[in-house]
C-alpha cells in the first residue's frame, strides 16, 4: 500500500507539472501578444512625441533667435545687417538662407536683407507671400531645392502697424528623423496639405490604403496633442502608426514601426519557454523521487504521533528533520502539543483563580447587608451591580443611636479586584469608626473627620497607587439635619416634597438640587497626606428624598459613545421626582439601563441609592 501511494503520488506530480505548464503556455501566449502589442505601442508613441519636441526645439530657437535678428537689422545699417545675417547663418547648423521684406501698410513688399545661393534663382518676395497666405507661419518644401525646406514667418515690427516677412531656408537633414539608422521604423513630417516635406510626396501615396489615411486626417485635425492612430496592414507588412502635432506649427509627425518584430519576439519566447519546461519536468522528476521518500517517512511519523496524541500522551513530540514545508509541520505539531499542555495548565490555574474570586465577591457581598432598609424616620432603596466579578463601589448604613443614621457610598479607582481591595479597606475602617461613634470614642457629629481618618488609613496603605471618591452623610431625625463631608464624589441629591420648598431658591425651575460645600474639600481620599475636608449642614423636611450615586450611572454611554450625564438626569427628576424611593429607584434603572449601549452589561461599577426623611412618623411614635 506504501508503494502505491508513493506511485501515484509521482504520477500525479508528473501530471499536475505538465497540466501547469502547458495551461500556463497556452494562456501566456495571447497575454504576452496583447502586452508587447501595448509596450511597442506606448514606445512608438513615447518616441514620436520626443522626436516632434526635438523638430519643436529647433524650430523654437529659429524662430526666437530670428525675433532678436530682425530687432537688430532694422536698427543696423546695410553692411552691418549683412554681418548680422552671415553670423546667424553660420551659427546655426543646416541654415542656408535667410530673406527679409518690409510688408507696408499699402501691403507692398520692400526687401530689407537676403542672403540666398547665387546658383539659384531669387524668388521674388509675392511668391513667398502669396504661398504665407493668411497663416502667421507656414513649413515647405523649398520650391527649388530639393534637398532644403523653408519657414516663412509673418513678424510684427514693436511700435509700427507695419509687418515683416521672414523666408528661412534650411537644409532637410538638420531634421532629427532625417538620419534615423533604423529601417524598422520610418518617420513623415506632414504639412497642413498632408504632403511629407522630407520624400516630397503625399501621404496618400506612402501609404495605399485610403480608408486609413482619412482616419489619420480625421484624427489629426481633431486633436492637437499626440495618440496612436492604429495599426496599418499592407501587402508589404503590418505597422504601427503614431503621430504628434509640433505645437505652433502647422506640422504633424507620423511614424511607422514594422510590427513583425513582435512576432519574433514570441516566437522566440516560446522556444525559451519549451526548452525550460523539459529541463523543469526533467529535474522535477529527478528531485521528487527523492523528496517522495522522506515525504512518506515523516508522514508515516506524524500519524504515529497523532495517534498518540489521540489516546491522550500530550507531551508527545516528533523529530524535526528539515525547514521545508513538512519540517514546519512537525514544528507545527510540536507547537500544538506544547500549547495543549500549557492550555491545561492554564485551565486549571483559571480554574483556582475563578474559585478565589469567587470566594472574594462572595466575601465582598456582605459588605452590602441589605438593599431596603426602613425604620420609624428613614426609607433607604438602593441597587448595586459590579462590572466584574468583584467591584470598587461599596455603600453602608450605620445606626448610630440618638436618633442618629450614617450613611456612605464610595467608589474606588477602577474596578476588579484592586478595587475590591481598596473598599475593603473603607469598609473596615468605617466599620469600627461606626463602632467607636456609637462608644464615644469619636466625633459623633463630624463626617469629614470620619474622611480624614479613612484618607490617613488609605494613603498610609496604598500611597496614592489607588484612591477612592468618598460621601459621609449623617442624618439627625431628632433635629431634622443632614450633615455631609465630600470626597470628589458626585454630588447628592435632594428632593424636596413641596415642590415650592425655600430651599429650591425663588421660582425654581426644577423640583430638585444638588447639596454642594461653600468651602470646598480636598480631592478624592488617599491621594495625598494632608487632604483637608469640611462638613456642610441642611435642614430636613419630611418628605426629602435623597439621591446618592456613582459616576457608573452618569458616565453611561450609549451606542454612539455619548454619556448620560446630568441633562438626562434632569429631565428624567422632572418627570419622577413626586414618586416614592422604590419606584423612583426602579423607573431610574429603567431609563439608564435603556439608554446604556449594552443593556444591562455595565462598563463599570454602578450604585444607586434613594433615601426618604420620615420625621413626623418618629415624632408620632
Amino acid at each position: 500500500m506504501r508503494q502505491s501511494f508513493g506511485a501515484k503520488i509521482f504520477v500525479f506530480t508528473i501530471v499536475l507539472v505538465l497540466t501547469v505548464v502547458g495551461s500556463i503556455t497556452f494562456k501566456n501566449s495571447q497575454a504576452l501578444r496583447e502586452n508587447l502589442d501595448r509596450q511597442y505601442q506606448s514606445s512608438l508613441i513615447d518616441g514620436t512625441q520626443l522626436l516632434g519636441e526635438k523638430i519643436f526645439s529647433l524650430l523654437t530657437r529659429w524662430d526666437n533667435r530670428l525675433s532678436y535678428l530682425v530687432q537688430a537689422v532694422l536698427t543696423a545699417s546695410g553692411k552691418t545687417r549683412t554681418e548680422l545675417i552671415d553670423g546667424f547663418l553660420v551659427s546655426e547648423e543646416g541654415a542656408q538662407s535667410l530673406q527679409i521684406f518690409r510688408l507696408n501698410q499699402k501691403n507692398e513688399m520692400e526687401t530689407l536683407v537676403e542672403r540666398v545661393n547665387p546658383e539659384y534663382p531669387v524668388i521674388p518676395a509675392t511668391w513667398w507671400k502669396k504661398a504665407l497666405g493668411n497663416n502667421e507661419v507656414r513649413i515647405l518644401q523649398h520650391p527649388q531645392i530639393a534637398s532644403e525646406a523653408v519657414m516663412i514667418r509673418r513678424l510684427a515690427i514693436r511700435g509700427s502697424t507695419e509687418m515683416l516677412l521672414l523666408v528661412l531656408g534650411f537644409e532637410l537633414r538638420v531634421m532629427p528623423m532625417a538620419n534615423s539608422e533604423d529601417r524598422r521604423v520610418q518617420s513623415f513630417l506632414l504639412d497642413e496639405n498632408f504632403r511629407d516635406i522630407i520624400t516630397r510626396k503625399s501621404y496618400r501615396s506612402i501609404v495605399p490604403v485610403k480608408s486609413f489615411v482619412s482616419k489619420a486626417q480625421k484624427l489629426m485635425h481633431g486633436d492637437l496633442g499626440a495618440g496612436y492612430l492604429g495599426e496599418l496592414k499592407t501587402p508589404q507588412g503590418s505597422y504601427f502608426v503614431a503621430y504628434h502635432h509640433v505645437p505652433g506649427y502647422p506640422l504633424h509627425l507620423v511614424t511607422h514601426q514594422d510590427s513583425s518584430a513582435i512576432d519574433e519576439a514570441i516566437r522566440d519566447f516560446l522556444w525559451d519557454m519549451l526548452r525550460w519546461t523539459v529541463l523543469f519536468v526533467l529535474i522535477a522528476l529527478f528531485f521528487s523521487s527523492m523528496i517522495l521518500r522522506n515525504l512518506l517517512a515523516n508522514l508515516r511519523e506524524l500519524y504515529a504521533a497523532t495517534m498518540r496524541l489521540g489516546s491522550g500522551d500530550f507531551r508527545h513530540t516528533v523529530s524535526v528533520r528539515s525547514k521545508d514545508e513538512l519540517g514546519q509541520l512537525s514544528a507545527a505539531f510540536n507547537l500544538m502539543t506544547r500549547k495543549i499542555v500549557n492550555l491545561l495548565a492554564a485551565e486549571h490555574e483559571k480554574a483556582r483563580l475563578d474559585q478565589e474570586l469567587s470566594v472574594a465577591q462572595s466575601v465582598q457581598n456582605t459588605f452590602f447587608k441589605e438593599q431596603t432598609f426602613r425604620n420609624r424616620h428613614l426609607l433607604l432603596t438602593s441597587f448595586y451591580q459590579p462590572a466584574s466579578e468583584c467591584g470598587g463601589d461599596w455603600w453602608g448604613h450605620y445606626p448610630l443611636g440618638n436618633n442618629r443614621e450614617l450613611i456612605v457610598i464610595g467608589d474606588a479607582t477602577g474596578h476588579g479586584v484592586p478595587a475590591a481591595l481598596v473598599t475593603a479597606i473603607a469598609y473596615a475602617s468605617t466599620h469600627i469608626l461606626a463602632e467607636q461613634i456609637m462608644a464615644g470614642a469619636f466625633a459623633a457629629n463630624d463626617p469629614a473627620a470620619i474622611l480624614r481618618t479613612l484618607n490617613t488609613l488609605l494613603y498610609q496603605t496604598l500611597r496614592g497607587k489607588l484612591c477612592m471618591s468618598f460621601l459621609a452623610l449623617l442624618i439627625d431625625s431628632e433635629n431634622r439635619t443632614l450633615t455631609f463631608s465630600n470626597a470628589g464624589h458626585p454630588y447628592p441629591v435632594l428632593i424636596p416634597a413641596n415642590v415650592k420648598d425655600p430651599r429650591l431658591g425663588p421660582n425654581p425651575k426644577v423640583p430638585y438640587r444638588y447639596l454642594l460645600q461653600k468651602r470646598k474639600s480636598s480631592c478624592i481620599l488617599g491621594l495625598e497626606k494632608d487632604s483637608v475636608f469640611y462638613n456642610e449642614t441642611v435642614n430636613l423636611v419630611a418628605g426629602d428624598k435623597i439621591i446618592l450615586h456613582t459616576d457608573g450611572l452618569t458616565e453611561l454611554e450609549n451606542a454612539d459613545g455619548k454619556q448620560w450625564g446630568a441633562r438626562p438626569m434632569k429631565v428624567f427628576l422632572q418627570a419622577h421626582a413626586h414618586e416614592d424611593p422604590f419606584t423612583l429607584c426602579k423607573a431610574l434603572m429603567k431609563d439608564a439601563i435603556s439608554f446604556n449601549k449594552k443593556a444591562q452589561v455595565f462598563d463599570d461599577d454602578l450604585t444607586l441609592l434613594i433615601l426618604e426623611f420620615k420625621q413626623e412618623e418618629f415624632m408620632a411614635a
